[in-house]
């Protein structure tokens, strides 16, 4: 009896709470733009309370009805260019096959914390990853063999660091050129030992000769933050 009745205290919830939602369906183009219904890539459906608040997470649909994306949350949707929308935690976007085409994960005012995309054939297409701690943002981006093709460090003062990643035997690495030409590069060194001799600061695991022009460093290599997805039923 206990069980009827907590049954069907969680349909009268689920009812009020249906009844308390405005379902809307909005239509963008390729370029997330607002599209009439016939020419669009894709919509979206988006459950909103009462006073207006987004309520749940958002899914969007190919055109053709294959779940494209789904998002935990929304501070603002613009229904005139989604480019425009401000979404919070974890997205994940699918290709229309089924396979995971991107995941982010971003703040609730919409910054981008952590983004990783794939090539349609399942190889890494690019990552971000923003760093709270240092207020550091790495940035990798991949050929569709698997080989690097560009990667950078931004410091929170937005200088570019020296230091590149490159990839060997199944890890990463850090390299960057020093002509010793000046001390720009000083804080990658040991204050310990003055440029000439040719050591690395201690914990960085750097090791060159003067006479060399870059360096490799094994990192940890990059982890994804979540990899949980989402079901479209």
């Amino acid at each position: 009896m206990k069980n009827i009745f907590a049954t069907l205290f969680l349909i009268l919830i689920s009812s009020i709470s249906l009844l308390s939602q405005d379902k809307k369906i909005y239509y963008y183009d390729n370029e997330g733009f607002a599209s009439s219904k016939a020419d669009a890539a894709y919509y979206k459906v988006i459950n909103y309370t009462k006073s207006g608040k987004v309520d749940g997470k958002i899914k969007d649909f190919y055109k053709s009805g294959e779940g494209l994306s789904m998002i935990d949350g929304a501070k603002e949707i613009n229904k005139d260019d989604d480019n425009k929308s401000i979404y919070w935690g974890k997205k994940i976007e699918y290709f229309k096959k089924g396979n995971m085409k991107s995941k982010s994960l971003s703040d609730f005012e919409g910054n981008l914390i952590y983004e990783k995309k794939w090539y349609s054939n399942g190889n890494i297409k690019s990552f971000i990853s923003y760093i709270p701690s240092t207020e550091t943002i790495i940035l990798m981006k991949y050929n569709q063999d698997g080989s690097i093709s560009e990667s950078n460090i931004t410091h929170k003062d937005g200088e570019l660091d020296a230091r590149t990643f490159n990839q060997r035997d199944g890890f990463y690495y850090t390299s960057f050129e020093e002509d010793f030409s000046n001390d720009k590069n000083i804080r990658l060194w040991d204050e310990k030992f003055p440029l000439s001799e040719g050591a690395f600061k201690e914990g960085k695991g750097y090791s060159i000769s003067t006479t060399e022009k870059a360096l490799y460093k094994k990192i940890i290599p990059i982890f994804d933050v979540y990899n949980n997805a989402y079901s479209f039923r």
